[in-house]
């Protein structure tokens, strides 16, 4: 008898398998066939933004751990910045390889990625969308204003849920 059920468990278990994996690759089929500038936006994941005054942005990647009530470093396999309303990136960089970055400074693929489309020259008083894709969390964006000028958007949570 044990060995009976033992057999008819795995078996659902496989079942589910089976059923999970058609249902991952339908979801990856159909991410696939969404166009490079559309990302569903994890809700754990965050982009920090560092404005330096001399117009240099910097993006850094996070994870929200509510359990670790902390914010935890991920990596990006892709970056692509829009003007906020336009279709257009102004700028799109993307690894080869696997290759992935924590921060990425604006206009500056780093080591082991390349330029999609080359970067424009950002704008003060512009409203801009920044994506990117990780392999911890998905597409993770957030809009932020240029500004030129020293600013940092940290993301907005600091290990208290209520912030």
């Amino acid at each position: 008898m044990t060995t009976r059920g033992a057999m008819t468990r795995a078996l659902i278990f496989a079942n589910l398998c089976i059923s999970a994996g058609s249902t991952i690759t339908g979801d990856v089929s159909s991410a696939r066939a969404q166009t490079t500038t559309d990302a569903v936006v994890h809700p754990s994941g965050c982009i920090a933004i560092h404005q330096e005054s001399g117009g240099l942005v910097h993006f850094e990647v996070f994870l929200v751990d509510p359990s670790r009530r902390q914010l935890v470093p991920i990596e990006a396999y892709r970056i692509s910045v829009q003007i906020r309303g336009k279709q257009t990136p102004v700028w799109e960089a993307q690894a080869d390889n696997y290759s992935s970055a924590h921060r990425i400074t604006y206009g500056v693929p780093p080591k082991g990625f390349q330029d999609h489309i080359h970067p424009e020259q950002l704008m003060s008083g512009v409203s801009y969308r920044v994506t990117v894709r990780s392999y911890n969390v998905g597409g993770v964006q957030r809009v932020f204003l240029h500004e030129g000028a020293e600013k940092k958007n940290t993301c907005p949570w600091d290990g208290n849920p209520r912030s």
